[in-house]
């Protein structure tokens, strides 16, 4: 049954357990957690954030402790090295660079391993409160990617337990800011994130992955 899923990426260790417990409070039924080495509380699992120049050798060593890899392109040719490259699980979106890093060569190649447009919600406001043409980049990413059948994830990053929200106010943002219907919305921070995460999509992938991680050797 699919759940709320959110991913946080707290700024020191000494807030993880609060700020997890303040999202399952708030109604996500598993959260990600991004940076924190050590065990994770209940209800958590570990996610991992590389620049896509550490595409296969820095990305197969986080691989096997990570539910989900994120690569972060510096430029488009990064986002296509990243995409087809079956470590990855999803490439951010491109919140914070000048222009696009994403086109349909790369949302059709994820969508075939099975990945996602990763929407980082909160450092993605605090951009925009400078350049708004950061929105403008973000909403034809999301464009293409649906275009090419690929589903993106919403989560809020959030970096302080203040930034952890309710996940209608996810859904709302993807619905206003990125101009979805909210049923479209809703599904890229609950169906398809719970899709992401779940065993049917680990088992699908495992061999492909172990076949990567085996031939970079």
């Amino acid at each position: 049954m699919p759940v709320y899923i959110d991913v946080i990426a707290p700024e020191n260790r000494s807030l993880l357990e609060e700020m997890v417990e303040k999202a399952l409070s708030l109604g996500f039924g598993a959260v990600g957690v991004v940076g924190s080495p050590g065990d994770l509380p209940e209800g958590a699992f570990r996610v991992s954030v590389v620049k896509s120049s550490e595409i296969p050798h820095g990305a197969r060593k986080l691989r096997g402790a990570s539910r989900l890899l994120i690569a972060v392109p510096r430029s488009l040719e990064e986002a296509r090295r990243s995409t087809f490259s079956k470590l990855v699980d999803g490439v951010m979106a491109s919140y914070d660079t000048a222009r696009p890093n994403f086109d349909y060569v790369c949302a059709r190649q994820l969508k075939r391993n099975e990945g996602t447009l990763f929407i980082p919600v909160v450092p993605m406001v605090s951009r925009m409160l400078g350049e708004p043409r950061v929105i403008r980049n973000v909403r034809l990413e999301v464009r293409i990617a649906l275009h090419a059948g690929l589903y993106p994830m919403i989560a809020s990053m959030a970096r302080r337990p203040e930034e952890v929200v309710p996940p209608r106010l996810l859904v709302s943002f993807g619905e206003f800011m990125l101009d979805l219907r909210r049923e479209q919305a809703k599904a890229m921070v609950k169906d398809f994130p719970s899709y992401m995460i779940s065993g049917g999509r680990r088992l699908r992938v495992r061999g492909v992955v172990t076949d990567e991680i085996q031939d970079t050797d």
